[in-house]
């Protein structure tokens, strides 16, 4: 007989396969890779941006050298983010 923990697991381990396999969803280990004082997977969201926006970050990457990654994801950088993502994707899209 199952009982309602595992039936809870196997409801979400279900969502998750579906997310997964059917959307692109990225499945990890939220304590390995989550930042809780940025409350996001940094990992990710270099990937993201290295995908989608390609040129500016190898700019960045160009100025900051070895510290482009670290200074990105800084506690100050992420307060500006959607400033910064918001002007890199208006610029990549009139251009």
């Amino acid at each position: 007989m199952k009982t309602i923990i595992s039936e809870r697991y196997d409801f979400q381990k279900f969502i998750l396969n579906e997310l997964e396999t059917n959307n692109g969803y990225v499945v990890r280990d939220a304590k390995k890779h989550y930042a809780q004082h940025l409350a996001m997977d940094t990992e990710l969201l270099i990937k993201f941006l290295e995908t989608t926006q390609e040129e500016k970050i190898a700019a960045f990457r160009k100025i900051h050298k070895e510290k482009a990654d670290e200074i990105l994801i800084s506690t100050q950088s992420m307060q500006r983010l959607p400033i910064v993502v918001f002007f890199m994707c208006s610029s990549t899209v009139s251009s």
